[in-house]
């Protein structure tokens, strides 16, 4: 999956991704890296999210305390307010901020919504906290939500991804084969959950990788599973994910 070059060797000797890799050359052999091109575009979007931050105010933390969150991760997450939405800053795997995932309290508006596709951002191909993604798990465990993915992390759960509502897709899974790992699907325990699964478990299936499920109790996303298993999250993810 990684190649046969020097780079693809780095890539899997140190567990590093592409840029990081040739990152890392670079800075051994002294050759200097052009700048991204980007680099503007990724540091308004950085400036905007430590905006929302700051500007979080006290309803919506109690809003955040209710739904199972506390300070630490509000603050590692850098969840925001921008006047009428919560946001949710979304990173590149480079740790780049790329766009936002925004929650409405509007309700003639949609509760979701994420930044529409620009040069830096690709609804069709991201996944909710890929930043965090752990090199040296075998695994990459799917789900839905920004606050599935955030409670999981909470408690320490490890490689817990969201679609952010996005159908799962092709780019999704060659985000997933450039990553090398284990997908376990994680979506939520109705029957979308389910029609989402089977979705993704053919996507898989017909690209030729091995994939697991995780099934959720009737009705419960992972947020909820989260905040019920708080002291042994990854062990029950460990114990029930099923080929």
């Amino acid at each position: 999956n990684y190649g046969t070059d020097g780079i693809a060797f780095v890539q899997w000797y140190h567990k590093m991704n592409w840029r990081e890799a040739m990152q890392f050359l670079a800075d051994l052999y002294g050759i200097p890296i052009e700048s991204d091109k980007y680099e503007l575009e990724y540091k308004a979007m950085y400036q905007k999210a430590q905006s929302y931050h700051f500007n979080l105010t006290a309803k919506m933390k109690r809003y955040l305390y209710e739904r199972g969150c506390n300070d630490d991760i509000i603050n590692k997450f850098k969840i925001g307010w921008n006047g009428r939405d919560l946001t949710f800053p979304l990173l590149s795997r480079d740790k780049n901020y790329i766009g936002f995932t925004k929650r409405s309290f509007d309700p003639t508006q949609p509760k979701y919504k994420n930044s529409p596709n620009s040069e830096i951002f690709h609804k069709s191909s991201y996944l909710y906290g890929v930043h965090l993604v752990d090199r040296s798990s075998d695994e990459i465990r799917i789900t839905e939500g920004a606050f599935d993915v955030i409670l999981s992390d909470m408690y320490h759960a490890s490689n817990v991804v969201g679609t952010l509502g996005t159908s799962f897709t092709e780019s999704h899974i060659a985000l997933i084969r450039n990553l090398n790992k284990i997908p376990v699907l994680c979506m939520d325990g109705d029957k979308a959950g389910r029609r989402s699964i089977e979705k993704a478990g053919s996507l898989l299936l017909n690209a030729g990788i091995y994939c697991k499920v995780l099934p959720l109790p009737d009705n419960m996303d992972m947020a909820d599973l989260a905040l019920q298993q708080k002291e042994n999250l990854e062990s029950y993810i460990q114990d029930n994910s099923i080929s």
